[in-house]
């Protein structure tokens, strides 16, 4: 289990290489005259985490899913996120990732992602993030900002 563990951290870790060079060379083609020196890597919120494992427990029963997180999340903003989710991915799994182990994980990998791409990167969650993407994070996919 902890061969799989670490193949998921590294599969994660290079899926983030390859989204920062993306968005870098995206930005670059969109403002070509301006420097681009730091990515913030996004981490999402542990709601979605727990929206997400309540929509596979209940079996894609989105009613059901929002009901089981109760006041804890708002039910509009939950229903839009687990739509948006399940049209995306098809089949919904729980999560297994906790926001710090993800958070942690990335953290650790900094040094490594700086070297990867080219330019400096740090990570933050996404409840504590001004960016205006933070709220596309998703667990296991965060979101990316450019500067």
């Amino acid at each position: 289990m902890i061969n799989g563990k670490l193949d998921k951290e590294e599969e994660m870790i290079n899926s983030l290489v390859s989204d920062i060079r993306k968005v870098k060379e995206l930005a670059l083609k969109k403002n070509a005259a301006n420097a681009i020196g730091n990515a913030t890597i996004v981490i999402a919120a542990e709601w979605k985490r727990r929206a997400q494992t309540e929509l596979a427990n209940a079996n894609g029963n989105m009613g059901e899913a929002i009901k089981a997180l109760g006041e804890a999340v708002n039910p509009s903003i939950a229903s839009a996120y687990l739509s948006k989710l399940a049209k995306s991915t098809g089949k919904v799994y729980a999560m297994e990732v906790e926001e710090d182990d993800e958070y942690k994980v990335i953290s650790e990998s900094l040094e490594y992602l700086k070297n990867a791409v080219g330019i400096e990167v740090s990570t933050e969650k996404e409840e504590e993030s001004k960016s205006e993407r933070a709220a596309r994070a998703v667990p296991l996919k965060p979101s990316i900002e450019i500067s």
